[in-house]
């Protein structure tokens, strides 16, 4: 008699959908806003509460109905003052508001009809801050060529801590970054090199990704970062693919931390990134080294200099054309590195 077949035992079926539980969630819904926003809403939480903790008010604010909120915001908008006793910016009052409405999640202080008194109150004290010149907000003063000639000159690109200083200045200017803001996240890997209608070559930020002013939408691979054709071995591009040539094979991170001696290999990048605090103080190193004090603005999104008169290379606005459909300079030999 024939043994009868054994059916293997069926495998768990797949499932097609995320079964996530309420941490999972709640981690997702907070790392939505970006760190700095966080921030900004902790600060305002602890000001308004450090505020009703000095006026006998009890602090647990989030049990208040929008009646008694409505009151306590409009009486927090008039008297809100710093350590010293003085009267905030109206940004700086602003600011406070946005992130109290962000923490408040059941109400709508901004625009709520149940917030009308604390939004006149809000709107009378900004005016008071214009009145008292503390409406306006300061901005950076604008780059001059000089300077910018002056810090471009103070790069050794022979050097590799001054190279990747370079690469790092170059991206900011032509990406429009924010200083810090995801540099430590950057990778080779996300910069491809291309040519455009008319032969020329560029380099571009091929991978979208998610800034303080870009968290949901898909604009901000943005900008080119073109050959220019007489900034010679200084060229934002051949500097780019130099300094590439230079970081340690089969590592992506673009910014690692820079070696004081080369290993074995001759390498003088270790395969760590450079730490968040240092790359957010590099244009303040940079600026001081090249000995003038103006350049801190960077940190604020900067249009594309191929097309501004405050272009780094000085008015050299016209792309190099380029005779191939690759980088004309990709095969050129790095001189090895010094570091001084």
């Amino acid at each position: 008699m024939a043994a009868s077949a054994v059916s293997p035992a069926s495998s768990p079926k797949k499932m097609r959908f995320a079964s996530l539980n309420d941490e999972n969630i709640n981690k997702l819904m907070t790392e939505k806003d970006s760190i700095n926003t966080r921030r900004a809403t902790d600060s305002a939480v602890k000001m308004f509460k450090e505020y009703l903790k000095e006026k006998n008010v009890a602090e647990d604010v989030e049990t208040l109905d929008s009646t008694e909120l409505d009151k306590l915001l409009g009486k927090f908008y008039l008297e809100a003052r710093n350590k010293n006793g003085e009267l905030y910016k109206k940004a700086s009052l602003t600011a406070f508001r946005h992130g109290l409405n962000r923490h408040f999640k059941d109400h709508d202080i901004v625009n709520g009809q149940d917030f009308k008194s604390s939004r006149e109150a809000f709107i009378a004290m900004s005016s008071e801050l214009k009145r008292q010149g503390l409406g306006g907000v300061d901005h950076h003063p604008p780059i001059e060529k000089a300077d910018l000639q002056k810090l471009y000159a103070s790069f050794d690109i022979t050097d590799a801590a001054s190279l990747q200083q370079k690469v790092f200045v170059d991206i900011l200017l032509y990406f429009g970054r924010r200083g810090r803001e995801n540099a430590r996240q950057l990778k080779v890997s996300d910069f491809s090199c291309s040519t455009d209608s008319e032969g020329h070559v560029y380099i571009y930020h091929e991978k979208d990704e998610q800034t303080k002013n870009h968290r949901h939408d898909t604009n901000t691979a943005d900008g080119r970062m073109y050959v220019v054709p007489d900034a010679d071995e200084r060229c934002p591009v051949k500097t780019f693919v130099r300094y590439k040539r230079m970081l340690p094979v089969g590592y992506d991170c673009l910014f690692p931390k820079v070696r004081k001696t080369p290993n074995k290999d001759g390498c003088y990048f270790d395969l760590v990134p450079m730490g968040h605090n240092k790359l957010g103080g590099m244009m303040a190193y940079l600026s001081e080294k090249a000995d003038f004090y103006n350049f801190l603005h960077l940190n604020q999104p900067t249009p594309n200099p191929a097309y501004t008169s405050t272009s780094p290379h000085l008015n050299q606005h016209t792309p190099q054309p380029a005779h191939t459909s690759t980088s004309p300079h990709l095969n050129q030999p790095t001189p090895k590195p010094t570091h001084t």
